[in-house]
């Protein structure tokens, strides 16, 4: 076994957190209470707290805690989930202790604090924190042994990271004291600069705040658009593709610089302010299948986030306009982490670059010097931001539109954080060159009405259901007149069995993670659910479940289909779909078919969809009898679509490019086909769909509005 797993080479206490951890005794303490520990749960706590600044593999674990011993992944595995049960760290979205890296392992979370053994117990029960500089010492004088230098460098590393913990805990608390005392705790104040009714993406700023250009809808058009700021006056620019997702002004505000990505290939153009009938200078981005996030970095230089292959991450590549050509910017080795979001700082000698992981709560900011291209810190944020802004040359702002805090001002050279109080989310924060910030705000949800209608889709609606305003999901039950409805509280999600005739609804099931109704099986109490991100059989009768993936899987949350005797789901790994059937009765999951993400079955035979978004309809092993009359868009990442067999019908639900709606009916007996463009009001989700004998319920909440705003008091210092 590795020295540092060695009672007799560790502090006799540590302090971690709330909890202490004593070698000698091998348990763990929280206040009075006493938690012993199994041996091999011992020496894994011991080996990941030794090695917290970095993943511990699998492999490395069964090398250095199962010496010699030959045991399964799963017996490491049960290790670690019993650690974490005793820890009370259950939340894999939000690890307290110990966080799960996809292909790398496990690394421990809070760095170690050696306690003095003389030091008293608090009235709690607690130990008081402090270095023991006495294990830094040998334990007796005469020469070193390589063992006692190991321990030296480890009690070391110990002391060194709990120094640097209590100037950033004091850092922090200066920064939270002076935010307090100049008013940022106060909530923000803006001035409204447009709000037509139209949901606004994208945003970017001119150097003096006079023009802005944002992306999205406005009065039912969607397209990039220019506001002069001063006289309000809007433009539609004629741009050459159907929908801009990013746009930046550049070249001294006389250009806009916009991106596109199609079904074929990616755009980005150069536009002429001047003369916005004129048509763009399109750049070379033939080596990219994503082009998204462009940013200026100098007269001759452009970034953009960009995906050479459909399984790589989005990356930063630069341009130079000179000489016309591409080159890597950074390096992302990870294939779940993607570069969403870069920003300059005023003085344009920093570069602030967000990086995302997929399915992890978890942010990281990269700081390059625009110089040198090096990189000067990496500082992890817990939360999940969507775009980033520099306040000032030190500081930085971040934004989360979706969750409860909109806001979170970081210092770029303490780290130090702290939310910036706010009634609204903002969906964009931007901060032109004279100082000035304007943003986006992100709409309020306003409460979903349900609606039945027929198949292709018949407006008016059928029929309106009057729920409460808890109301997240209404889908079709086997029974006549009966559905299932899910309501959204703010500390539970809860399954009902709705009756539309009487109203009476009958609680079935209750969750505090997040659940939608996926489809009911045809004759049995059977439902096939998406339970925090994962597929799950649930029998409504006996409330037995049965989950069907692992949260770390990539499924497709919209292409499963339960028949009468199996599930039928795709995965995606290294950018390839697979597709999967799960057996009702023997619960047994078998792979049937490689690059497919749908697959169902349909008579005799299936209908499937390959990685392309072609239909096939194919016979019993799986071989391609013939094309069906639909082909999505599959390979961009704002393309959504879902995908129903009814009866002898193809129903598939899609949302294009440039936001439209349409819905697809294929008969399969004849190969007819009948698509319907949807006009607004159409539906808000494709989560909120539910399809059953040629009808179809949907959820639609009247578009809030999303303005365009100047703020009052975002910009000011805490310093």
């Amino acid at each position: 076994m590795a020295d540092l797993l060695v009672s007799d080479n560790l502090p006799k206490l540590l302090q971690i957190n709330e909890f202490v951890l004593d070698t000698m005794q091998q348990e763990l303490r929280r206040g009075e209470t006493s938690i012993p520990l199994e041996p091999r749960v011992f020496d894994v706590l011991c080996y990941l707290i030794a090695h917290h600044q970095r993943y511990v593999s699998l492999q490395e674990l069964h090398e250095q805690v199962w010496v010699g011993r030959i045991v399964s992944d799963t017996a490491v595995r049960r290790t670690i989930s019993k650690l974490r049960s005793i820890l009370n760290d259950t939340e894999r979205d939000q690890p307290l202790f110990i966080r799960s890296g996809m292909k790398r392992g496990y690394q421990w979370l809070v760095p170690p604090v050696v306690i003095e053994e003389s030091k008293r117990i608090d009235a709690s029960g607690a130990p008081q924190p402090s270095i023991d500089t006495t294990t830094l010492n040998t334990h007796a004088t005469g020469e070193v042994t390589s063992t006692q230098k190991a321990n030296m460098w480890f009690f070391l590393r110990i002391a060194t990271t709990a120094l640097i913990a209590i100037v950033i805990a004091v850092a922090l608390w200066l920064q939270q004291d002076r935010a307090t005392s100049s008013g940022l705790s106060e909530t923000l104040s803006y001035e409204t600069l447009l709000d037509y009714p139209g949901f606004k993406t994208s945003l970017a700023v001119s150097s003096e705040g006079d023009m802005l250009a944002f992306t999205g809808v406005l009065e039912n058009a969607s397209g990039l658009y220019l506001m002069h700021v001063r006289t309000g006056a809007i433009q539609r620019v004629n741009t050459p593709v159907r929908a801009v997702h990013f746009a930046e002004f550049s070249l001294d505000d006389s250009y806009l610089l916009y991106s596109y990505t199609d079904e074929q290939d990616s755009h980005l153009y150069l536009h002429f302010l001047d003369n916005l009938d004129d048509p763009p200078t399109r750049i070379d981005t033939s080596e990219f299948t994503v082009v998204v996030h462009p940013l200026i970095l100098s007269h001759e230089e452009i970034i953009v986030s960009a995906r050479q292959t459909a399984s790589a991450s989005l990356t930063y590549f630069r341009y130079s306009i000179r000489e016309e050509r591409w080159t890597p910017f950074n390096f992302n080795p990870f294939p779940n982490m993607s570069d969403v979001s870069a920003r300059i700082s005023p003085d344009r000698t920093l570069l602030a670059m967000l990086r995302q992981t997929a399915r992890s709560s978890d942010s990281t900011i990269h700081v390059y010097d625009l110089a040198t291209r090096d990189i000067l810190r990496e500082i992890r944020v817990d939360g999940t931001f969507h775009f980033l802004e520099w306040l000032n040359n030190d500081e930085i702002v971040l934004s989360n539109y979706s969750g409860q805090h909109a806001l979170r001002r970081v210092d770029v050279l303490s780290s130090a954080q702290n939310l910036i109080a706010a009634d609204d989310r903002f969906r964009k924060v931007r901060r032109s060159a004279s100082g000035e910030f304007f943003g986006i705000v992100a709409p309020t949800p306003q409460p979903t009405q349900f609606y039945q209608s027929r198949l292709p889709w018949r407006v008016p609606a059928e029929r309106l259901f009057n729920l409460p305003e808890a109301a997240a999901q209404l889908s079709f039950s086997a029974e006549a007149d009966t559905y299932y409805l899910i309501e959204r509280q703010p500390e539970k999600y809860t399954l009902f069995k709705f009756n539309a005739g009487t109203g009476s609804q009958k609680p079935i099931f209750e969750s505090i993670l997040p659940m939608q109704v996926v489809q009911h099986h045809p004759t049995q109490p059977i439902l096939l659910l998406l339970h925090h991100g994962r597929f799950t059989v649930f029998n409504t009768d006996t409330g037995q479940m049965e989950q069907l993936n692992t949260v770390q899987q990539r499924i497709d949350p919209h292409q499963a289909f339960l028949a009468d005797t199996a599930v039928y789901f795709s995965e995606q790994k290294d950018g390839r779909w697979y597709a999967y059937r799960y057996d009702l009765n023997s619960q047994q999951q078998n792979l049937q078919l490689e690059g497919f993400r749908y697959l169902a079955p349909w008579q005799s035979q299936y209908v499937g969809m390959d990685q392309a978004g072609q239909y096939w309809l194919l016979s019993t092993e799986f071989e391609r009898i013939h094309k069906l009359p639909i082909q999505l868009e599959t390979d961009v990442d704002v393309i959504f679509f879902r995908s129903f067999i009814d009866g002898d019908t193809l129903v598939v639900f899609n949302t294009e490019l440039d936001y439209g709606r349409t819905v697809t009916v294929v008969e399969l007996d004849t190969n007819e086909v009948t698509t319907i463009n949807l006009t607004n009001p159409s539906f808000d989700s494709l989560s909120q769909l539910s399809v059953h004998r040629g009808r179809v319920i949907y959820g639609f909440a009247r578009p809030s509005s999303s303005p365009i705003i100047r703020f009052d008091n975002l910009g000011s210092s805490p310093k």
